[in-house]
């Protein structure tokens, strides 16, 4: 995978998590992100949370371990915030689509 700061085309596959020495909160939060999008009684969003999975991932073979990106990805409160970010995206969709149904 190439380190560098361009944005790669992101499917729904996530790729396969690299061995850490010391697992950074990204990684967590896309594994609580991907298991509330497939499992339990209420899926979240599937469609978008699966694709921000994918990205979670990409970013933390990427940057995870480099000091300079500790702020975002080792954040305690990622797993929240990229919850909060998913259902803002859901809604700004929904929203989209109606205007252009109308």
């Amino acid at each position: 995978m190439k380190q560098s700061d361009e944005v790669e085309e992101v499917t729904t596959t996530a790729p396969t998590i690299p061995t850490r020495t010391r697992p950074w909160k990204i990684w967590q939060a896309a594994d609580k992100l991907e298991e509330r999008a497939s499992t339990g009684s209420t899926l979240f969003y599937p469609s978008i949370t699966l694709k921000v999975v994918a990205i979670l991932r990409l970013w933390g073979e990427t940057w995870a371990g480099k000091e300079k990106w500790m702020s975002l990805l080792d954040k305690g409160a990622l797993h929240h915030e990229m919850e909060e970010c998913i259902v803002a995206i859901h809604n700004m969709f929904e929203n989209l689509d109606n205007s252009n149904n109308n």
